[in-house]
């Protein structure tokens, strides 16, 4: 019985001696664990917030895709801005400059207390362009709700530009920085009124403030007095100068240390995001977004309505506008499905843009973004742009605008959009263009790739300018036979932005428009500028 006893107090012994063992290993653990996500929250950059509700810039939207390839943690959101949005964030980035959609009294109630509680506030704001997007709408300037905002801080954008040069000032956030390139030679420079506590950064030649910083409460205010300081955000002199500023801006947020042992996809409870590349083992060519490889995570607007196989989604401040996109949408659906006589490739998602002309096409969820702020034809030019590359047509790459650039102008023609002198007169507007560096539109090669936007839309027009001709001279049903016949060939690939996924090419492209016609147009493409090597099967005539 003695023994029994001994045993058993030698058990309870060693249990208590495991318990208190595995306790101290389980703090010494934890503690090395909370020090290790310390030390990694150290090294974290901050979480940006770019804030896309208010204004749809590209140039901006560069930003999202700057930060994930500099290793910040952003997010871009198409959503209302409110707290839940950037509670957790460190920075917040908003901006106005195309639209008017405004910053509610809430908005900015719960924006200067996220500052004042140590967050980083940068406000990109173009005065110039608004007071001429206000004029156009019969508004004042002082109306402009950008300035309601900036007010809030104690600045206010000014309707002027400013006098260059610019000159850089010292400060932490332009230490090795020597000048802001933008890909204008001339860049507009915006002027911003400061308050006493605010110091100018880039000043105007005349020493007015173009970009100024603020310590407001315990967080920080960034005012960038133009949108286009952000053009050429990838050079090395202004990805410093970035760098540096949303670094500065997010320096006393104390909220990165809450999720630095986290996956950021979980700090938007509540929030749906549609996740992008990994950008960590991404190649990092340039900064030029592409949709299908996304550069930075992304919240979609928050409210949607279905309509059959058709979902409109929207920021609360674009719901009168949406309701004019449901109505369109059946015209320019049958216009579009008259033109080419087949359906889009898969299930449509309209978004209405806050900004006042341009939208956009992502090829993986087949979202058909539109400005909606502009005259309804504007509209309606830019819904059925960008309706036309969600039917996922069989072009090569460098074919895709040329193609929606004959589409426009048939699309124009057909629902009566403008006067038909007046579509003539731009068409051939955009045709001499061309023609003034290829006279004969036999040099300027449809194949060449290049990066200057100003030479791609010559190369646009010049595409348009080859299929309106084919048109004229075979009609549409050419177009109709060309999709049919790449449609039913599951060789062909789909139409695609992706730079990783395959997709026709345009010695395909010739050889399927030449079945389409009973042609061999190989030797017609060659005549208009176009490297091309046919394929060595007969075309029957």
């Amino acid at each position: 019985m003695k023994k029994s006893r001994r045993i058993f107090q030698i058990i309870v012994f060693c249990v208590a001696l495991c318990v208190t063992v595995n306790s101290t290993i389980s703090t010494a653990t934890r503690d090395v664990q909370q020090s290790d996500i310390a030390e990694k929250a150290k090294s974290l950059r901050p979480n940006v917030l770019v804030d896309q509700s208010h204004d749809f810039l590209f140039v901006v939207l560069h930003v999202g895709f700057f930060l994930k390839y500099n290793d910040f943690l952003g997010t871009l959101s198409s959503a209302t801005l409110n707290r839940d949005l950037y509670r957790n964030c460190d920075v917040v980035v908003t901006h106005q400059g195309w639209s008017d959609v405004p910053y509610t009294d809430s908005q900015i109630g719960d924006l200067k207390a996220f500052v004042e509680g140590g967050g980083g506030l940068v406000l990109i704001g173009s005065g110039n362009d608004a007071a001429g997007v206000l004029k156009r709408k019969n508004l004042s300037f002082e109306t402009w709700s950008m300035n309601s905002l900036a007010a809030a801080f104690g600045f206010e954008f000014q309707s002027q530009k400013g006098h260059l040069p610019l000159r850089v000032k010292d400060h932490a956030m332009t230490s090795e920085f020597y000048s802001l390139i933008t890909r204008d030679k001339n860049p507009t420079a915006g002027v911003v009124k400061i308050p006493a506590e605010a110091a100018a950064l880039v000043t105007d030649s005349a020493g007015s403030a173009v970009i100024a910083v603020r310590d407001f409460g315990k967080g920080r205010i960034v005012v960038i007095s133009d949108y286009r300081f952000c053009q050429t955000i990838d050079d090395s002199s202004n990805a410093r100068f970035f760098i540096q500023l949303f670094e500065w801006a997010g320096e006393h947020s104390q909220k990165r240390f809450q999720f630095a042992g986290k996956n950021p996809q979980k700090i938007f409870p509540g929030i749906e995001l549609h996740k992008g590349w990994d950008y960590e083992t991404a190649n990092r060519p340039n900064l030029q977004p592409n949709w299908d490889e996304q550069g930075s995570d992304f919240i979609w607007p928050e409210k949607q309505i279905q309509k059959e196989s058709i979902v409109f989604q929207y920021s609360e401040a674009l719901e009168s506008h949406v309701r004019f996109l449901i109505e369109q949408y059946p015209v320019m659906y049958q216009t579009i499905f008259d033109m080419l006589r087949c359906e889009p490739y898969d299930r449509v998602i309209i978004q209405a843009l806050p900004t006042g002309g341009g939208g956009y096409h992502w090829t993986k969820q087949n979202v058909v973004a539109i400005g909606c702020l502009t005259d309804s034809n504007r509209v309606l030019g830019v819904m059925g742009h960008e309706m036309v590359h969600a039917w996922g047509l069989p072009t090569p790459r460098n074919f895709s605008h040329g193609w929606t650039t004959f589409t426009d102008d048939y699309i124009a023609r057909k629902l009566q959009l403008y006067p038909k002198s007046e579509i003539e007169k731009n068409w051939n507007t955009e045709v001499e263009k061309v023609r003034n560096i290829d006279p004969y539109l036999d040099s300027l090669d449809i194949t060449e790739k290049t990066a200057d936007p100003v030479r791609q839309r010559l190369l646009d027009k010049k595409v348009g300018w080859l299929l309106k001709v084919l048109y004229d001279d075979y009609g549409m049903g050419a177009f109709i036979t060309l999709i049919r016949l790449c449609r039913n060939d599951p060789s062909v690939p789909r139409a695609s932005t992706s730079p990783d996924e395959p997709t026709l090419s345009l010695d395909d492209f010739i050889y399927y428009l030449s079945k389409a016609v009973h042609r061999d147009l190989y030797p017609w493409f060659k005549k208009y500028g176009a490297t091309v090597h046919p394929r060595a099967i007969k075309i029957e005539n």
